[in-house]
């Protein structure tokens, strides 16, 4: 229900990562932080949104944010 109200497609990835730390912070007891919790963004290619530059290669794109990434995020909310 938290994530159906909050979610729609024309959200910023930012914004998305956002919505489900929240989502998580919700119905999770216990800290969360980047050495408890794996984030990761699978896309198509956005070079510059997952840090891919120059490159020629096709296809979706994967990037595994680090522990101080997420620990950043987490203290936004």
């Amino acid at each position: 229900t938290f994530l159906e109200k909050r979610w729609n497609d024309n959200l910023q990835l930012e914004d998305g990562i956002h919505v489900a730390l929240l989502a998580l912070k919700e119905c999770i007891d216990g800290e969360l932080n980047g050495d408890n919790l794996d984030i990761a963004i699978i896309s198509d290619p956005q070079e510059q949104l997952l840090g891919f530059k120059g490159t020629d290669i096709p296809g979706p794109r994967f990037k595994k944010l680090s522990p101080e990434e997420i620990n950043d995020t987490l203290d936004s909310l």
